[in-house]
């Protein structure tokens, strides 16, 4: 039974890990330790402030305001601490989730249903602890829902002559 998804839960454009979660493969001789692992979390929006952290430039408050320099998990200089605090992440139906640590949480503003999940434990995504562990839950959608309210009051108004 061949599973492209691995032992992840959901398929592309999906909310659950098998949706968003896919391989972070770098080299570069002299720089990144060979064979070395990170668990840090990366996104690709990331791309844009570590490849201008690697050529030395500035990102711009107004530009890329999601993207995070990873470039020193990339040369294994992280520790423990976070640089990435969260992945917000949006599915092809309009379901939202938040990811901080190994936690993660879902959200389907249109049922007003919450899902959790320990990603640690639980890569299939298989265990709700939503009604076991109603504060981590309640923190995490609070967490998302000051994002999206960020977001949302960044956003420039519709333009009504398009």
């Amino acid at each position: 039974d061949y599973r492209s998804n691995g032992p992840w839960r959901g398929q592309k454009a999906d909310i659950h890990e098998g949706g968003h979660r896919v391989p972070f493969i770098a080299r570069w001789p002299g720089h990144i330790p060979a064979n070395a692992v990170s668990d840090q979390l990366f996104c690709l929006t990331d791309l844009f402030a570590t490849f201008a952290a690697i050529i030395g430039s500035q990102v711009p408050h107004t530009a890329a305001e999601d993207s995070f320099n990873m470039l020193p998990a990339l040369l294994g200089k992280t520790g423990t601490s976070p640089i990435r605090p969260h992945a917000i992440h949006h599915s092809l139906t309009g379901t939202f989730a938040i990811r901080m640590g190994d936690w993660k949480l879902l959200e389907d503003l249109e049922d007003n249903h919450v899902e959790l999940y320990d990603l640690s434990k639980d890569l299939g995504e298989k265990n709700d602890l939503a009604q076991k562990i109603p504060e981590k839950a309640e923190q995490l959608r609070k967490n998302l829902h000051e994002w999206r309210e960020k977001v949302d009051a960044q956003m420039p108004a519709p333009n009504p002559n398009r």
